[in-house]
């Protein structure tokens, strides 16, 4: 766009009567006003996603932590911590609550 409007300056024959040059420098650097604009957007989604993702991450280990821990009070005996266990064990396919009752205690 920018080489048409450089020979349109330079040659008024080469630009068609319905075209106007003052319009046309309008549209061009809006467009690329736009292009900027675009490019840190995309650039702020970017960190978006990433922050969205490191976030979750965490969210999502601290909340496995939280539901073995629940596993082991359910396997202590701990009142209520067999329903919780139950209940998140659906939200943590793969990491089921264990059938063993093999207690670890602490000193």
């Amino acid at each position: 766009m920018q080489k048409a409007l450089e020979y349109a300056g330079r040659y008024e024959s080469f630009v068609p009567s319905f075209v106007e040059i003052a319009e046309v420098t309008k549209d061009f650097t809006v467009a690329q006003y736009l292009q900027q604009i675009g490019k840190q957007l995309t650039e702020l989604q970017n960190t978006i996603d990433d922050s969205q993702l490191v976030a979750g991450s965490k969210a999502y280990t601290a909340s496995l932590a939280i539901y073995k821990n629940i596993q082991m009070a359910a396997s202590h005996g701990v009142a209520g911590a067999q329903e919780a266990a139950d209940d998140m064990s659906t939200r943590f396919p793969g990491h089921k609550a264990s059938s063993s009752k093999t207690a670890t205690t602490k000193g």
